[in-house]
């Protein structure tokens, strides 16, 4: 009877010790848990410690990943203390040249050296201020440029590649660092030098005129002029006459290239485009290609005589995409023009003065390959090949025959494979078919 009343009450306890021995285990288990993430909150800890006694400041740390990206050591060049400007004179420098000159930005070429005299070139440049930075390739003109306005002068600094901290700066007139570049005098030698980085910091100051004077003809109202196919514009007779030569292309390039200028377009993300046009009539009338003009996204408009003289674009007369060539207006007075010929056949000697990859006034030779026909832009069109040399930035450029005429307009050039470049040029006859007063004018100098 006992034995029984044990055995029942030990099978009563029995679920009980089974819920105590459940707890009991679940209890150790966040007891684990808990020390787990200790441990590793407490190594996390660590480690953020260590970082910092490994690092105790960011400069270094800005130094190495400046380091990087120029892709070797750097220093720091506080452009005050290099270029011995104060930072008030520099202020009023800008304040005066932007109320003269009518733009907010200033270009800046400045050169570094190391202690054996050598210029840095083909590395990169960081110009830095308090809030942003210019990341800059120096080429092998070991000019570094960049823009300067305002904003910029606080904290303005370089990081430049150890060891190139002797700075000379060559466009303001303040400072010790003050170098302007040399002048190249030509005068006792029979032929011309272009310094092509002149002429091209010369151009960009025109655009930058041009866009804060708002002196740009907005692109909507540009494209409708571009679809005038013809314009009441009279050559001057002398386009009409046979006139003097045959001239060699020495005597050519003398007598025409002031007639000849440049076309230039600012482009956001892209800097400068540049093409080449002509003038035809000294009161402003310019011949150029359709693809020059055609410039939807342009911030600015300029054309830049050989003298340095600039001119906002003030109108397109007539246009044909198909013949892609283009009459342009500028005001001006007593420019040096080219006569229109009326036609030269194939054979006939040629001369190019264009501006082809920023060589400016660059001078090519050859002859009138052949006429031919096609379909462009939905329209019959005439084209000429042409054996005389050009490239990009020759767009627009006259094709002067040997009496010094203008016979033709630089349009393309289209590859045969590897063996063969086709230079192709819009004849004279596309600008004659612009002017709708051609046939009257002509009877009228008769």
């Amino acid at each position: 009877m006992q034995a029984a009343i044990i055995l029942a009450a030990m099978h009563a306890t029995l679920p009980t010790s089974r819920w105590l021995l459940g707890l009991l285990l679940r209890i150790a288990a966040y007891l684990l848990l808990g020390a787990v993430v200790t441990i590793l909150a407490s190594l996390l800890a660590a480690r953020i410690v260590l970082h910092s006694l490994a690092r105790p400041s960011t400069e270094p740390a800005a130094a190495a990943a400046d380091g990087a990206q120029l892709g070797e050591p750097v220093e720091r060049i506080d452009f005050y203390e290099a270029s011995g400007i104060e930072r008030q004179a520099l202020r009023e420098y800008l304040r005066q040249t932007s109320e003269r000159d009518g733009v907010t930005d200033y270009p800046v070429y400045v050169s570094l050296r190391n202690e054996s005299g050598d210029y840095l070139a083909e590395a990169r440049v960081i110009v830095r201020w308090n809030s942003g930075e210019h990341r800059l390739l120096v080429g092998a003109s070991g000019l570094v440029q960049f823009l300067l306005t305002a904003e910029k002068l606080e904290g303005l600094s370089l990081l430049v590649p150890a060891g190139y901290t002797r700075l000379t700066q060559r466009t303001i007139p303040l400072g010790s660092a003050y170098e302007p570049e040399p002048e190249v005098d030509d005068s006792q030698r029979p032929y011309n030098i272009v310094w092509d980085g002149r002429v091209l910091q010369n151009v960009n100051q025109h655009l930058r005129v041009f866009r804060e004077s708002g002196q740009v003809v907005p692109y909507p109202v540009l494209r409708e002029q571009l679809r005038r196919d013809s314009c009441d514009w009279v050559p001057p007779a002398e386009s009409a006459s046979v006139g003097e030569g045959p001239f060699a292309p020495s005597e050519i390039f003398q007598r025409r290239q002031d007639a000849v200028v440049i076309i230039a377009h600012s482009l956001p993300g892209f800097g400068t485009t540049q093409a080449t046009g002509v003038v035809l009539d000294p009161s402003g009338v310019i011949a150029t290609a359709y693809h020059v003009l055609d410039k939807p996204t342009a911030t600015s408009r300029a054309v830049v005589t050989r003298d340095g003289t600039g001119y906002p674009i003030v109108e397109v007369l007539a246009a044909s995409k198909s013949d892609d060539v283009a009459l342009l207006k500028i005001e001006a007075q007593n420019l040096a023009a080219a006569p229109l010929s009326d036609g030269d056949g194939e054979g006939s000697e040629l001369t190019v003065i264009a501006h082809a990859g920023g060589a400016y006034y660059s001078l090519t030779h050859g002859h009138i390959s052949r006429y031919w026909a096609t379909t462009h832009h939905g329209q019959v069109s005439v084209k000429m090949s042409v054996t005389a040399a050009f490239a990009d930035g020759a767009s627009g450029g006259p094709l002067f025959n040997s009496r010094g005429q203008v016979t033709g307009i630089v349009s393309a050039t289209t590859a045969i494979g590897q063996q063969m470049v086709t230079r192709i040029a819009a004849p004279v006859s596309a600008i004659q078919s612009r002017l709708s007063l051609r046939e009257s004018s002509a009877a009228d100098r008769e």
